[in-house]
């Protein structure tokens, strides 16, 4: 069984500075055999990644919600897709017993000048980003004890520690190392799962994402980085979260 719905140009809230874009492209798909499986949330480093293709072999269900250039904000508050829930609040009412969230990238997109997606908003000083930087830990934490009481298994998997427009290395560095920190407040319940440490040491991914014809060092060009993306998420709901 396999369904998708297109979503575009969706209105988000801007409370925050880690926003992304007003209209964006997205996707919300699932498929496999019908059990407690697999739910992805993710940005846009999951266009076109084979979740479900990849579930479905390994017999698991598979549900999917990406949307490009969001962060937790958006996924956490915006009502969107068949439910018409958002995405944190679908998941914890789905029948998965695992949420792999990839989210990062544009949580921390904002830090510092030089992304045309934020419109010019970023903090204007060291204290400013700090501050902006304990908003995403509130919204992080808020998203994964949603998901934790509602009795999910969560693994987390960060951004690439990496300078590009918008966000520095440590900008990078520091989120995952809040993402780190949660696997102590939540023993066996949530995982950090070092993407950025995978982005480097999968061959295929690294070709994708940094020497490939077009590659941008975040998102995966190759059908071979995309597969080595699912091929992460089913092995670790697998390893961490032992998903039916």
């Amino acid at each position: 069984m396999i369904s998708i719905i297109v979503s575009l140009s969706l209105v988000i809230p801007a409370a925050a500075l880690e926003r992304p874009a007003d209209a964006w492209y997205g996707l919300e798909e699932q498929g496999g055999p019908w059990h407690p499986g697999m739910y992805v949330i993710g940005d846009s480093i999951s266009n076109g990644v084979p979740y479900v293709a990849t579930g479905t072999a390994d017999g698991a269900h598979v549900w999917v919600r990406w949307q490009a250039g969001w962060s937790t904000y958006p996924h956490r508050r915006t009502l969107w897709g068949a439910s018409n829930l958002d995405s944190f609040t679908d998941a914890a009412r789905s029948p998965a017993s695992v949420v792999f969230v990839q989210l990062g990238t544009n949580d921390t997109g904002c830090m510092r000048a030089g992304n045309a997606l934020c419109g010019g908003d970023h903090p204007v000083d060291e204290a400013a980003r700090q501050n902006e930087k304990l908003r995403m830990v509130m919204e992080t934490t808020a998203a994964a004890r949603q998901l934790i009481d509602a009795g999910k298994c969560v693994i987390w998997a960060g951004t690439r520690e990496i300078d590009r427009a918008g966000s520095a290395q440590v900008d990078a560095a520091d989120f995952n190392a809040w993402l780190r920190n949660m696997q102590g407040q939540f023993p066996g319940r949530f995982h950090y799962a070092d993407y950025h440490a995978y982005s480097f040491d999968n061959a295929a991914l690294r070709h994708s994402l940094d020497e490939a014809p077009g590659a941008d060092r975040v998102h995966p060009v190759t059908a071979a980085g995309r597969q080595a993306i699912a091929n992460l998420a089913v092995y670790l709901a697998r390893a961490l979260c032992h998903m039916p």
